[in-house]
Order: structure tokens, then C-alpha cells, then sequence
């Protein structure tokens, strides 16, 4: 069934080709530690058999980063080596060789036809619907990690909001929702804003979105990476239901 919602799913995949291996100096054991610390874990699997549109992202964001502003000198989280492409990982220690242009070029196409196929979806739900709503769907782990910027508490449910494209009542909606299914939440903190297509954001008012980081512990045990597939089933019944009342 169409929906004018589509689900982003940006940082669910540890998957890296083996062409792009040799561009991280730690060994293998290292790098599965940084794709523990740094997968979104299971994000894509709440959605399955869920009435919507996803689009997912198939690579580890240690390839390249979707959810980063493409120019190093817009993002924050560049001048601590992880921009778009990242140098360091969650410990910000360095894990990566410098890479050639070419090579740089290379990841920052997967970036683009990434948010090419965004950005399509979106039109195509405009043009459907005259309406789209994008949830942009995260996970965090319980625990602060080294390379976090972000203070204060840490909810079961971060909800990130933009002052243009998410409105008053959505964030009302997915509150109340959420305290149904006894999750706490917090407005942008720890993590803050939403993901909108340059395309649109700032002027297209039809296009609402709304980020949703759900703290790990909610679904998963992280000391052994274990996933608690009741607990997706009751994360897949809140999105549901978001997603009916949007």
C-alpha cells in the first residue's frame, strides 16, 4: 500500500565492500568494535512488514556518512574527524589512511545516490499525495560515547525537530504514542534536528519530518549485541500507529 510517510534509515548497515577494506588501517577485530559502537542496530528490521516507504542506506556509515552535510566546512562533526567520510571512530582515534581524490569522489557518489533516491521518493509523494512526512530513524546506545558532543539525559525516545518542517502537532502526536508504549522521551537531546532534502528544506512546506533516535537498550542487550525480537515487534506496532495518525 502507497503511504506519504518514508522512513530513512541511515546508519543500519556494517556493510563495507571489500574494495574499500584497505582504507582502514585497524584490523578486523577493531573494525567490528566500531560497527558495534556505530550501527544503528536493527532500525531497518523494525520496519519490516510495516505499510510504508523506506529508503535505506546498504553501507556502514564508517564508508561514508548520508546523514553528514556534504561539505566538510558545514558540519560540526568534521573537526573531530568524522564528516562525511570519516578519519576516526567512536573513540576518535584515527582509522583511517588519507585517501586520494579519486577515492573521495568514489564514496561521495554513494552519498549522492543516496539522497537522489530521497530525494525521488519525496517528490513522488508530493506529487501522489501532495503531502510527505519523513521519520528519520535512529538508535543510540545508553551510554555516551567518546566522540559525542551532546550533554544531559538520555531518553528511551529522542525525538529531533526542525522549527520549519516539523510541527507542533506531530511532535504532540508521537509523544503520546510513545508514553502508550512507556517510552520516555525528550525533545532533541541528546541528538537534535531532522533530515530534509536540500531540495526542499527551508521551502516546502508539505514536507514534514521528525527524527526518532530510540536508545538501544529499548531493543537490544549491547554487552553482547543480542536483539529482542518482541521488542522490535512492539517498536514496529509505535511506528505503525505513527504512521496512521500522520
Amino acid at each position: 500500500m502507497e503511504k506519504n510517510c518514508i522512513i530513512h534509515i541511515p546508519h543500519s548497515s556494517r556493510q563495507i565492500p571489500e574494495k574499500y577494506r584497505d582504507q582502514f588501517t585497524i584490523d578486523d577485530k577493531a573494525l567490528n568494535v566500531e560497527l558495534d559502537k556505530l550501527t544503528d542496530h536493527s532500525t531497518d528490521s523494525m520496519t519490516e512488514g510495516v505499510e510504508t516507504n523506506t529508503v535505506i542506506f546498504p553501507y556502514s556509515r564508517l564508508l561514508v556518512d548520508v546523514e553528514r552535510f556534504a561539505d566538510d566546512s558545514l558540519e560540526p562533526m568534521s573537526e573531530r574527524g568524522m564528516g562525511v567520510i570519516y578519519s576516526n571512530g567512536h573513540a576518535l582515534n584515527k582509522i583511517r589512511r588519507d585517501l586520494t581524490d579519486d577515492e573521495r569522489e568514489e564514496l561521495m557518489g554513494l552519498y549522492w545516490e543516496h539522497h537522489k533516491l530521497l530525494e525521488k521518493s519525496v517528490d513522488d509523494s508530493l506529487k501522489q499525495f501532495n503531502k510527505c512526512l519523513i521519520i528519520d530513524l535512529h538508535s543510540y546506545p545508553r551510554l555516551k560515547l567518546p566522540y559525542e558532543t551532546s550533554v544531559g539525559i538520555r531518553p528511551e525516545l529522542c525525538i529531533g525537530t526542525d522549527n520549519f518542517h516539523t510541527p507542533d502537532n506531530l511532535v504532540s502526536e508521537i509523544t503520546s504514542i510513545a508514553s502508550k508504549y512507556k517510552l520516555d522521551t525528550t525533545l532533541n537531546t541528546p541528538f537534535a534536528g531532522t533530515l530534509v532534502p536540500l531540495k526542499h528544506y527551508g521551502k516546502e512546506p508539505r514536507v514534514n519530518s521528525v527524527m526518532l533516535e530510540i536508545r538501544r537498550d529499548q531493543y537490544m542487550d549491547e554487552s553482547n549485541m543480542v536483539v529482542d525480537s518482541g521488542r522490535i515487534n512492539l517498536l514496529k506496532s509505535m511506528l505503525t500507529e505513527i504512521i496512521s495518525k500522520t
